[in-house]
């Protein structure tokens, strides 16, 4: 790999812990607003499904990783792409800037608290045996209830059929 790109390797850890799925979208989310504006006012806009950023399958990995294949490292590599190509339309995806600006958002992501974790959701707290014993019930008598509902609109329904056809029959 070229020398210039030796500030990434640097800002990083050697070995990067694994990342999931959300992850990835929280950090992919905070790069890009962080990174993805310019002086003039114009902001980046990544490509998004149901307004939430789509995280690439090369980004999550449940395994530790190093470089810029899988995980962390290509996260920081791709995400450093698209805001450098969105900043300098002109220039190569290569160019010597974009090495800077990759050390740049590979020293962002190390100096907050991702890599050990931060945009994790906080764990949910188990229920007790008790708290899911009473959400069976209640989850037993709803839908009794809707069955006892639909039985009585169909008895309404079969009562005025019934008259219904009665009438016809007279007639």
């Amino acid at each position: 790999m070229n020398d210039r790109y030796e500030p990434v390797r640097l800002a990083l850890p050697t070995v990067l812990p694994p990342i999931t799925r959300l992850e990835a979208e929280r950090a992919a989310t905070r790069l890009y607003r962080h990174f993805g504006a310019l002086s003039d006012g114009r902001v980046f806009r990544p490509s998004t499904y149901k307004g939430k950023i789509l995280p690439r399958r090369c980004w999550t990995s449940t395994k530790p990783t190093w470089g810029h294949h899988k995980g962390w490292g290509r996260l920081v590599h791709d995400t450093s792409h698209e805001v450098f190509r969105f900043q300098y339309p002109t220039k190569q995806p290569h160019d010597p800037l974009h090495a800077r600006w990759e050390a740049d958002f590979a020293e962002y992501v190390a100096s907050n608290d991702w890599l050990q974790g931060g945009l994790k959701p906080p764990a949910k707290a188990k229920p007790t045996k008790e708290e899911a014993r009473t959400k069976k019930i209640a989850s037993v008598e709803a839908r009794m209830k809707a069955w006892e509902t639909k039985l009585k609109r169909t008895t309404t329904a079969l009562r005025k059929l019934r008259a219904q056809s009665s009438r016809l029959h007279k007639a």
